[in-house]
Formats: C-alpha cells, structure tokens, sequence
C-alpha cells in the first residue's frame, strides 16, 4: 500500500471479508486542468459492488482533478467512492 490511509482501508475490507483489488485497473480520463487524456490508476475496485475507491488525505485531495476521475468511472459503468481522512465524500 502506498499509505497509512489505504492500508487501513484495506484492513477493513479483509475484516469484512471483502474481495477487493489494488491498484489493478487503468483508466483513461479527461484532465481538465492540463487539457489532455491521462491514465488514472485507482486505489481500490471492489468487483462485487462493480465500485472504485480513492483514498485520500486533505492534502493529497485535488478535487478538480478527482471529478474528472469520476467522470469517467461513471461513464465506464463504475460506481465510485471517495474517502477522505476516513469519511466519504460526496463530488
């Protein structure tokens, strides 16, 4: 895992007993602020929910740049979830 945050995301699904993915899907999106195509990688995708979860701290949050990740999850039929110092937001 690449954080703290993410580690105790992942400890939580294993309790739950959760399938997930790390780190596993790329995802063509649209950076509106550097006005071109880039390739997202997400955190986590959980298949039995058909769901993408980013984990992020306040300061890792670029939120323009999280809606346009978004964007594209749902228009790829992802659902999507945001965790932010261990609270899902909503964008």
């Amino acid at each position: 895992m690449r954080s703290s945050y993410e580690e105790i995301y992942a400890n939580e699904l294993d309790r739950n007993k959760i399938l997930y993915e790390y780190e596993n899907l790329i995802i063509k999106y649209f950076d509106t602020q550097l006005n071109q195509i880039r390739r997202a990688v997400p955190d986590f995708y959980i298949p039995s929910t058909n769901t993408i979860v980013e984990i992020k701290s306040t300061f890792t949050l670029d939120l323009k740049n999280m809606q346009d990740k978004k964007k594209a999850y749902i228009e790829q039929g992802y659902n999507f979830k945001l965790i932010c110092d261990f609270k899902e937001l909503e964008i």
